[in-house]
């Protein structure tokens, strides 16, 4: 009987790690996909405003504009997926990435 409380401890202990090296391998990718959709909208954006700024076409500008708050967002993502991935501590028993209402 002991014995076999022991195994499901050590059971549970795997799926745990299992599970927490899965979300960090989740979390990588995000991050990464993240900063090359910023890249990707610091290109856009630059040269929208750019080409509106010189050709006064009011419907570049506007788009370039629209793209700096895909920036904004892009950063908040990142900032989110930066504290998500802190260890565990006394007041975040189940990490920082688990929210409870």
């Amino acid at each position: 009987m002991i014995k076999l409380k022991v195994n499901r401890r050590q059971n549970a202990l795997q799926i745990d790690l299992a599970a927490e090296a899965a979300s960090q391998r989740k979390n990588r990718l995000a991050r990464r996909l993240l900063w090359l959709n910023l890249g990707f909208y610091l290109i856009l954006s630059t040269a929208e405003l750019t080409i509106g700024y010189w050709t006064q076409a009011a419907a570049l500008l506007a788009d370039g504009q629209n793209n700096l708050t895909g920036i904004f967002a892009t950063v908040l993502l990142l900032v989110g997926l930066w504290y998500a991935q802190k260890p565990r501590d006394n007041f975040h028993l189940e990490g920082h990435c688990n929210m409870r209402p």
